[in-house]
This record gives structure tokens, C-alpha cells and sequence, in this order.
């Protein structure tokens, strides 16, 4: 995100702040307000909604008496109406730049385990099956959905932002990358106004490779969980199951790392390097056996694909937190993973 518009996203949050809906945390737990207790009620039935959806088990209580009102403002407790991820990280912000709305997005899905750093090629892989189904035009939303907002202006399609859908008044997003901008339940409108969505219908519920009259769509997704798609995949080889949950281990001391601004311990780093390592090894011995694993053509080039964006993603962030040994050796064996994918892809047609 450039500057001018991290300007223009501070100045959102500011107005979206001190204006009608508001978000605040008090003693670890977290309140929603307004004027109205109707408005009160409608937000959160959608956030009770969401967490149903998610399968999360929350007592979340809507009784008339759990609402209050004095001096002009609704207030309701909503700590149990959402996921913890919110409790936790509403209106806060990480130690230094690098998570960003894909990540967000993903990890609230349940695709990636940790906060950091995700290009937008990670966001583009993800949003089509296994995990993710396009919805289109015609086709109710439910929170918890995925919306992805694209930049249309140079002919092409490219991610310009990923949040997770409540409903048409409240999603929850991280718009930047930069350490200043933090994780916030917000208001659809503002959001997508600040990315250029316009009110054409159009350019609010879109269908890919459609032809739109747009320089900026929104398109929804309904996805499920990583570790849903690995459970009905039990015939993926156990090196490569063993790379992505050594993988996820990483990826949980770098959060610390990022987010709260702990040491990376240097052997998270040379761990990270070794798994990787192990995994071109592994692709290299492939193509030299006769036969490939078992594994059908899109099942290797899913998994494959993940642990190769991953790899890019992660060396992008540690560039950022000036671990730069690391993180050009992330990015040499991310090539290499992508090159030994592609030569795996030609042996097998």
C-alpha cells in the first residue's frame, strides 16, 4: 500500500472511530456501540452468525438485558459473539511491518497457522478449490465468507485487498501492511469505498473472468480449512505432510517475531533452512525414480504450490525484519521448489 493511501485509510479509521458504530476493548474483553440498540442487535446477530459458521462454541448471549444504554450509546458486550482471534487482536497492530489483509484473511480461514507477510500470489493460489469455491452474483453471502478486492484498471486482474465477510454493514480486515494499521472489525462501506469499489452492483458482487465495466470488483469465496483438505487426502506422502506442519511450527515463532516483536531464535531460522532443503532433495529424488508417488496431478501441484508460496511469502518477511541471510536463502529454495514442481509436472503428462 502507498503512503497516500495509508494516509487515506488512517483518516477512514479516525472518522469510523468517532462516528455511530464503534469497537472497544476494556479489561480483555470487547464491547460494540451506537446510538442505536437496534443497529446493536442487527451487527451482532451477524458476528453470532459467523461464529456458528466457524464452528466456534461461544455463549453468545443476546438477551434484551445484555443490552445497555446510557447517555446516548448502545453497548453489548460481544467477547463471546466472535472469534478469539478478534478479542485478541482488535484495534491492535504488529512490532513491525509485514502482516497484511491476505494473510488475515487466510489465516481466519484456517489455510495459513500465523500472522506475517503474504504476497499477493499466495491470496490468488488460495481462492480457487480445493479450498476456496467462487460464489457468484446470484448466491446469498454468509459471514465468514471470503471477499477479495481486485484491480481491474490495467486489463488484467490483480489483488488489491482480502477481508472477511460479516455482512453488508461490518467485515473484519487489516488494510496495509505497515505496522500502524491494525486488525479492525470496520464497516463494508468504508472499506470498500477506500479501495475504489464503486456502488455499481456490478463492481460489488463480480464473477471471475467476467467482463466488467470496473476499475475496481469485489469477489466472494466460501473456503474451507487446510487441515480439512489434508484429512481427505490421507494418500499424500508423509515427507510432504511433514514439511508443511514443520512448516506451520516456523511460521508460529516468526509471528512472535513479527507480531510481538520476540526474538527469532536462531535455530527456528536454520530449522526453517533444513526442512526446506529436505524438501528439494525429496522433489530431486522423485524425478529420478521411474515412477512418481501416487499422488493425481492437482493433488501434487496443490500441495507443492502451497509449500512453494509459503516460502516466498516467508522470505518476503524476513527481508522486512532484516534477517537478510535467512531470508535470501528462503527465497533460493522457494525457486528451487518451484522448478522442481514444474520438471515433476512434465515427467508425469
Amino acid at each position: 500500500m502507498h503512503l497516500q493511501s495509508s494516509i487515506f485509510f488512517l483518516c477512514l479509521l479516525l472518522t469510523f472511530a468517532s462516528k455511530a458504530i464503534n469497537f472497544e476493548k476494556k479489561n480483555q474483553r470487547l464491547y460494540l456501540f451506537d446510538p442505536s440498540c437496534k443497529e446493536v442487535a442487527d451487527i451482532a446477530l451477524s458476528l453470532k452468525e459467523w461464529i456458528q459458521n466457524e464452528g466456534i462454541e461461544k455463549n453468545c448471549s443476546l438477551s434484551s438485558k445484555a443490552f445497555i444504554e446510557s447517555q446516548g450509546q448502545c453497548e453489548l458486550d460481544i467477547t463471546d459473539c466472535v472469534p478469539d482471534h478478534v478479542v485478541r487482536y482488535q484495534n491492535s497492530s504488529s512490532e513491525f511491518d509485514g502482516p497484511n489483509c491476505f494473510n488475515l484473511a487466510l489465516v481466519m480461514k484456517n489455510i495459513l497457522p500465523a500472522l506475517r507477510y503474504a504476497h499477493p500470489n499466495e491470496m490468488s493460489f488460495y481462492m480457487r478449490p480445493p479450498l476456496c469455491q467462487e460464489l457468484g452474483p446470484e448466491e446469498p453471502l454468509a459471514p465468514g465468507d471470503v471477499g477479495a478486492i481486485r484491480d481491474l484498471s490495467s486489463g488484467g486482474a490483480s489483488e488489491a485487498h482480502g477481508f472477511i465477510y460479516i455482512s453488508d454493514k461490518i467485515s473484519y480486515s487489516k488494510n496495509g501492511s505497515e505496522q500502524n494499521f491494525p486488525y479492525a472489525l470496520q464497516r463494508t462501506e468504508n472499506m470498500l469505498k477506500g479501495y475504489g469499489v464503486s456502488t455499481n452492483p456490478e463492481c460489488r458482487r463480480s464473477r471471475a473472468n467476467s467482463s466488467l465495466a470496473c476499475t475496481s470488483a469485489v469477489f466472494y469465496y466460501r473456503c474451507s480449512s487446510m487441515e480439512q483438505y489434508l484429512k481427505n487426502h490421507p494418500q499424500i506422502p508423509a515427507q510432504l505432510t511433514k514439511t508443511l506442519n514443520q512448516i506451520d511450527d516456523f511460521e508460529i515463532c516468526l509471528q512472535a517475531r513479527t507480531v510481538r516483536g520476540e526474538t527469532l531464535p536462531g535455530s527456528a531460522r536454520q530449522s526453517l533452512i533444513d526442512v526446506s532443503k529436505a524438501l528439494v532433495a525429496y522433489l530431486e529424488d522423485q524425478e529420478k525414480r521411474s515412477e512418481i508417488n501416487g499422488l493425481k496431478g492437482d493433488e501434487r501441484a496443490f500441495i507443492l504450490g502451497s509449500l512453494q508460496m509459503r516460502l516466498v511469502s516467508i522470505s518476503e518477511q524476513l527481508s522486512s525484519l532484516k534477517e537478510k541471510i535467512s531470508a535470501k536463502q528462503v527465497s533460493h529454495l522457494a525457486e528451487a521448489v518451484r522448478g522442481a514442481s514444474q520438471r515433476l509436472e512434465e515427467k508425469s503428462k
